[in-house]
């Protein structure tokens, strides 16, 4: 199941001084020039932005709804760069999407138009850099490009809003294009990111020492006069941002071409088959496979079923992009029925065992109403569905390969005890071809699961449905899960831009095409402050569905842990007390309890190991623990947050919501973590 085709959205920040630094110790004559040059500079830039992204939609047309690419611009309301920014926008192509630090008497026309609500505090009449550093940083998560205008005009350590969010949008290795004025020099410089400056070590180096200017000024090409010399680097650029997967996509049609070979690749007995049925009918049907070309087939099957070819993040990417639905097939429904069956009898739950109910999925979080979350809704819909097609196929998977190895050493104890119906005329080799069909079939599902990757898949989509479960949690009041601020890429040994994190490319490509948030009415500012009531209301909501969620998991999975131990416990009490009396008796069927029942509880311990389920129980229990002891410091101030909007506290009562829900996220995000690193590299293998 795919995440659907991704909106086709680009957007870029555009930053920069005030008009009273842009003018600062100019002529007249000077500052009319320099404003005439850089808002043909400005015009130039975002227009071969506009070609380029159109250009890379265009390489990218199944990956994308077919619709026609929606260019934004974001922006402040301040004067000077954004106030060019304002009226460039609608004349270039480019939605206008404003975000403010604090309300302001004028009104500027965007088709979204956010307003933070931020205040000074009692001791100062404006707002501090910080204030500001926290608009621009929420801004930059919603942007895939940052354009500066930057004079340069800093000290030893940088203090402008400008050359912060430089440095932030480098953190977060997104591409930062910079119109750059001297201080002699009227016409402005261009300067574009070195991407070869932004490696692991780099960035500590910046994220350490990045304050001082020449430190920031290290991480750019050298400055071009016009933009053709920066439109092959541009271009590249743009591209790696909206389609990282168009160089592979030859190797990913082969591939695909390679898999639905071996899912053609019919069985040895299904082969057999069709020749009968090709004799039968006087050679009327279609001539089957020879002889050499299925052993040919079937050998280039199980080669690529024994080791699967390594696949490539953007591989990966693809495949998420690309996946058709899918559907339970009758053979994985019956599984998982069986496998229901099993895991409800061995904990002694006799009503679920035969009734196998569904168990109760992940909280849903809805989302306040007032809020259009539809693209994110649908994203996070499908991916939470494909998560519990592969968590089913792999869990059911595991469940059966174990358990049927088990029964394989019953069947050859049987065999070798020859227990009826083997006593029968005719069917001497029953319990050998049991043996032979459950090991047969422990063989295939492993290599099945391989093949699939259904552990993999599993681990991906659940990361993407968590994440944008998150996303919307705290969408509202602009509290962003920390793994859309990880960057999607790295630089490699050989100094190459590479794709890391396929996951997070998804993430972020939809919380940008999603934009910010806005109100029901078209055209209406969204205050921050007022959708505080709203907001609350989804937090508390959240709060409580992920309370019972992992109180009921905590609690199923402690008793399924508890009931499964004690069984265990009870084969190998029964296997020394068989084991004991075979010292004194001499019986044989006593073999079954002393080989048959080690098997049955190491298939046991191994289902119980292999899907960590004592340490997930625990790490549900303290997850419980402190979502309870957040919502009973919640319930101990009952009339947080419910002052009036219009108060000089709104803001910090915005603000003490907002870390509220960034606290819960944190401890989800945590939790989603921890569940990675425990289950991410435990992948299905034969059972020992």
């Amino acid at each position: 199941m795919s995440t659907s085709p991704l909106p086709p959205v680009f957007s870029v920040l555009l930053a920069g001084h005030r008009q009273q630094r842009l003018q600062r110790g100019y002529s007249a004559e000077v500052q009319a020039q320099r404003q005439e040059q850089l808002q043909q500079t400005l015009t130039t830039v975002l227009s071969h932005l506009a070609q380029e992204a159109v250009s890379a939609f265009a390489l990218a047309q199944k990956e994308y709804l077919p619709l026609t690419p929606e260019l934004r611009l974001l922006t402040g309301t301040a004067s000077g760069v954004d106030a060019l920014g304002r009226d460039l926008a609608p004349t270039l192509g480019y939605r206008l999407h404003l975000m403010s630090a604090q309300s302001s008497a004028e009104v500027f026309e965007a088709e979204r138009n956010l307003v933070l609500g931020m205040q000074p505090s009692s001791e100062m009449n404006a707002l501090q850099q910080s204030d500001y550093s926290l608009r621009d940083d929420l801004l930059l998560s919603f942007a895939d490009l940052l354009v500066a205008v930057w004079d340069r005009s800093e000290s030893a350590e940088i203090k402008s809003g400008t050359a912060k969010l430089i440095r932030s949008a480098l953190l977060k290795r997104k591409p930062v294009l910079l119109i750059r004025f001297d201080a002699v020099d009227a016409v402005p410089q261009l300067q574009l990111c070195d991407t070869q400056k932004l490696g692991e070590s780099e960035t500590l180096e910046l994220e350490t020492f990045g304050h001082k200017r020449d430190v920031l000024e290290q991480f750019f090409l050298p400055s071009v006069e016009s933009m053709e010399a920066l439109q092959a680097p541009l271009r590249l650029w743009v591209q790696r941002l909206l389609c990282p997967f168009v160089q592979v996509l030859p190797e990913v049609a082969e591939q695909e071409a390679q898999l639905r070979l071996i899912d053609a690749q019919p069985s040895f007995f299904a082969w057999l088959g069709t020749w009968c049925r090709y004799v039968w009918s006087g050679r009327k049907t279609p001539v089957p496979l020879s002889f050499v070309r299925w052993c040919t087939q079937a050998l280039f099957w199980l080669k690529w079923m024994l080791n699967p070819p390594s696949v490539s993040a953007e591989q990966r990417l693809l495949h998420l992009l690309q996946r058709p639905v899918l559907q339970q097939s009758l053979q994985r429904r019956w599984i998982h029925r069986v496998h229901r069956f099993g895991s409800a009898l061995a904990r002694l739950e006799w009503r679920e065992a035969f009734l196998a109910p569904k168990s109760v999925s992940h909280p849903a979080c809805s989302e306040p109403s007032s809020l259009p979350l539809s693209s994110l809704d649908i994203a996070f819909v499908r991916a939470d569905e494909a998560a519990h097609y592969y968590a089913c196929a792999h869990r059911d998977g595991i469940w059966l390969v174990y358990f049927a190895a088990a029964f394989a050493v019953f069947c050859a104890v049987a065999g070798t005890l020859q227990l009826w119906p083997a006593t029968q005329v005719g069917l001497v080799m029953f319990w050998a071809v049991g043996e032979f069909v459950l090991l047969r079939f422990i063989v295939g599902q492993v290599l099945q699961a391989r093949y699939k990757d259904w552990h993999g898949r599993w681990m991906s989509y659940r990361f993407l449905a968590e994440q944008l479960r998150y996303l919307r949690i705290g969408y509202a009041m602009l509290v962003l899960p920390k793994a859309l601020d990880t960057s999607a890429w790295y630089l490699d040994t050989q100094h190459q831009f590479k794709l890391k994190h396929p996951e997070v490319w998804i993430l972020q490509r939809l919380l940008i095409a999603q934009g910010l948030p806005q109100t029901q009415t078209a055209g209406a500012i969204y205050h921050l402050a007022q959708e505080r009531p709203q907001a609350l209301q989804a937090f508390k909501q959240a709060l409580s569905e992920h309370r019972h969620y992992f109180s009921h998991s905590y609690h199923h999975l402690h008793r399924e842990h508890v009931y499964l131990h004690r069984l265990a416990l009870i084969l190998f009490v029964i296997t020394f007390c068989a084991v004991t009396l075979h010292f004194f008796v001499k019986i044989s069927w006593i073999l079954i309890f002393t080989a048959f029942f080690p098997a049955w509880g190491a298939a046991i311990h191994g289902v119980l190991t292999h899907n960590e389920v004592v340490r997930m129980s625990a790490m549900a229990g303290v997850v419980w623990s402190k979502l309870e002891y957040l919502h009973q410091a919640l319930s101990s101030h009952p009339q947080t947050l419910n002052t009036s909007l219009d108060s000089p506290t709104a803001w910090t009562e915005t603000g003490e919501l907002r870390q509220l829900i960034g606290h819960l996220i944190m401890i989800l995000a945590d939790e989603n973590q921890t569940w990675r690193s425990l289950l991410q590299h435990n992948p299905p293998d034969l059972p020992a």
